[in-house]
Parts: structure tokens; sequence; C-alpha cells
């Protein structure tokens, strides 16, 4: 039932011939057409040396999760941009393009919320087991993705169309079945290297053949499992569609598995991270530019150009979407889950309008063109509003806070003496001391 189009994704000269892209986009034209962007674009580079200067100080096996987490953010991305019924986000135009839908910041992004996430998870207590680690690094993902989820579309670093059923519903702008596939795909991904890895991840060493092969197996393997714990997720939860309770749901069961899950016997074995104040600085630069946004940004006065869906101004051009798919395969009930293949003009509340002057839309073609932002007070049917810019300087600024404190905490528990079952026990007043204590040092 899957339908690929890999000309979507790669140079294709039959079907991106005619896009006015650009490689390398001059940093004024950028500012003057979408300034958070321009920042927050390289913001993400940075942190990404960052990152690979972390790597390189902590020995192979962390070059080793540098690499896969590009290699699999980037294959992810790719798979789902050329999967017929799911394509459904559509990147703006960046300084540094790769393809015309794929901005080489995307490929960073998918970088650091997946090694930052890995690294703290990896370094947590010793007595989690495999499973525990691997959802502490889900929800530790998704923590360091939220504020950037919320961010960009309000900000037409990216679109979303809400024809699609499954990201319809938003919490602050972010799809529920965005901050789900975030959390499930980093569970996996963590799963599969450490599984793999074996020795090597408990040991922090490991050779460039195993690398090789380590980041191969994560990165052909975590996608098509991701989508079979994706689709298991949403049927029983929703059933069928992301919400905010299929959300709450699952972030529920992952923190309870984290709390109350079965334990390794032994303690885990890992050597001691070097340079931690690099992770820190890292998180800290992310969180404060991202509320910085809100504060000093201003959506209505934002142009994004880019590669977009055909607009059409009667009917629909409706067709399954992956659950949907899914679903008809197995022959069950199906038909409330689908997408628009176009964009039916009107049809769609967004925070952009296709009410651009004339002068800000440029080279135009069918799927290229220019989006125009809305103020931040304007209201989302479908979405948690907030209404005003205020509200969303709170929302980033909590995320932060509680992100810095989560990615701290978890690397820095106390780990009591066995109990009498044979496993470990993590004391609450341990684990409030640290809390209190992040809360304190964050300034």
């Amino acid at each position: 039932f899957l339908s690929i189009d890999w000309g979507r994704v790669v140079w294709d000269s039959s079907q991106w011939a005619d896009f006015p892209w650009k490689i390398v986009m001059p940093l004024d034209e950028q500012w003057s057409r979408n300034p958070t962007f321009l920042i927050w674009e390289y913001v993400v580079f940075f942190n990404t040396i960052l990152s690979l200067v972390h790597a390189a100080r902590n020995g192979s096996w962390y070059m080793t999760i540098w690499i896969a987490a590009f290699v699999a953010g980037t294959a992810n991305d790719c798979f789902f941009m050329a999967l017929n019924i799911v394509d459904n986000f559509w990147q703006a135009q960046a300084t540094v393009m790769l393809t015309p839908r794929l901005p080489l910041y995307i490929c960073c992004t998918y970088n650091q919320f997946m090694y930052w996430a890995y690294v703290a998870a990896y370094n947590g207590p010793a007595c989690w087991s495999l499973l525990q680690r691997s959802m502490a690094a889900g929800l530790l993902a998704e923590l360091w993705y939220a504020p950037y989820d919320i961010a960009g579309p309000k900000f037409l670093w990216w679109t979303w169309h809400d024809t699609d059923a499954s990201i319809r519903q938003r919490l602050f702008g972010a799809p529920c079945g965005s901050s789900m596939w975030v959390i499930i795909f980093m569970a996996w991904f963590f799963f599969l290297l450490n599984w793999y890895g074996g020795e090597n991840a408990e040991s922090g060493s490991i050779s460039w053949k195993n690398g090789a092969r380590t980041v191969g197996v994560a990165s052909l393997a975590v996608v098509p499992m991701m989508m079979e714990h994706f689709i298991s997720q949403v049927l029983v939860l929703s059933p069928g569609l992301p919400t905010v309770g299929a959300l709450v749901t699952l972030v529920c069961v992952y923190c309870v598995t984290i709390l109350v899950g079965p334990s390794r016997t032994t303690p885990y074995r890992r050597l001691p991270e070097e340079a931690r104040g690099i992770s820190q600085l890292a998180g800290r630069v992310h969180f404060a530019v991202l509320v910085a946004v809100f504060v000093l940004g201003t959506p209505e006065a934002v142009v994004s150009t880019g590669v977009h869906q055909r607009i059409i101004d009667s009917g629909h051009n409706h067709e399954l979407d992956l659950t949907g798919a899914f679903l008809k395969s197995l022959g069950l009930s199906h038909s409330t889950f689908w997408r628009d293949k176009t964009l039916l003009r009107g049809s769609f509340d967004e925070p952009f309008t296709l009410d651009c002057l004339p002068a800000q839309q440029g080279n135009s073609t069918e799927l290229w063109y220019t989006v125009c932002g809305r103020s931040m007070d304007s209201a989302i049917s479908h979405d948690t509003n907030l209404n005003c810019g205020f509200a969303y300087v709170v929302v980033q600024a909590l995320l932060g806070l509680v992100g810095l404190m989560a990615l701290d905490a978890v690397r820095s528990w106390d780990i009591d003496q066995q109990d009498s079952s044979g496993g470990m026990r993590i004391h609450a007043r341990f684990l409030w001391r640290k809390v209190a204590g992040a809360i304190v040092k964050w300034d």
C-alpha cells in the first residue's frame, strides 16, 4: 500500500528544473524576508559544531552516535517526503539547501535532538534497563524538540497543512502526531544502537568498522520499526488519529515504565562523560534563542518561499493517509483517514495566508510559491490557542527550564545499594535533591 516517489526528495531535473530555488541564499536576502529563520539556522549550525566537539572529546562510541543521528534522521526525513501518503511538511528556502525540499539545517536538527537526548539517557542511572533508558531518551528528545516544533510553524520555517488528518490536532502549534513521532523515533533509535552495539555501548569504545555497521543497522531498521510502533500506538489510543489525549497517554506510559519498570540486576557500565559543560552550553543556547524568537519576532511580517502543494480553487483531491492505507490493507474501516494531495484555497486554518502582495511572490510556479505569516494572536481552530505573544514566551520558557533540568537531572541521579529483589533503587529524595539543585544552578 506504499507509493514512493524519490524524485520528490533527491535531485531530479524533470521535477526540480522549474523551481527557482537556490543552493545558497544571500544572508541579507533571507534577513529581509524571515530574520528569525536566519538566526535559528545558524544557531543550529553552531550547536552542531558543539556536539561534534563533545563527541570527539568522548571517544569513538560518541562519534558513532553523532554520525548515526545525522544518517538516521536524514534518512527518515527523506523517506517520509518520498512517501506519497505522508509527505505533509513543507520546508522554507534556507540559506543552505541540499535539495529544494531539504535544508542543511534540518539534517543538523536531527543531530541535535537525537545526540543530546542519547547522551543524557546513556549517562542516566546505572540501574535502568535498556527499555527504561530508551524511553527516557524519547522523552528527553521531545523536551529538546518541542520548543522548536512550536516556533517553526508560527514563523514559517516550515508549514503544515491541516487538510492532513494525522497532523490536524495541535498543542501550541505543534501537531500531536509530530510530538509522538519524536518520542517513539528516538526511543527506537536508542534501543537499536545499544542493542546492536552491546559491549561497545557499555565500554564507550568501538572500531570504525563496527561503528559503520552499527550506524547502518540503526538507520535502516529504525524507520520501519518506528512506523510499526507509531501505528500501533495511534490505533490503540485515539483510535487512529494522534490527539492530545493520545500524546498524554503515550507520555504517561513512558514515565511509568521509567519509574517502576524492570531494572538491571547489575549496574550499567559506561565511561564518565567528558566536557559536560559543552552540552550545558548547547542546551542553554538552544532554549534561550527559542524564547527570544517569541520575544522579538513578528510573524505577521514574515514571508516564506518554498515547495508546497498545488493550490486549487474548488473541490478536493483526497487520498488515504498512512494510517488509512494501513487499515485498508487489513480490510478495516478507513473512511476518516484521508489527506488532500492539493491545497484548496480557503479550506485550511494555519499560521500562514496565501494573500501575499504581488511584490512578495517573486518567481512563483505551481508548486513553488510564497506564503505570508499571521499575527501571534490569530486563533487556529484545531489548536490550543494562546492568543498572545507573552503566553508563547511563558510556554517556551517553561519548556526550556524543564528541558534543561531534565537533561541535567537524568545524568545526576544518585543510585542507592541493591534492594532485596536484586534490583537497584533510586530514592525519591535523591531525585528531588537533583531537580532542586538544577533549578538553583540554572541562571
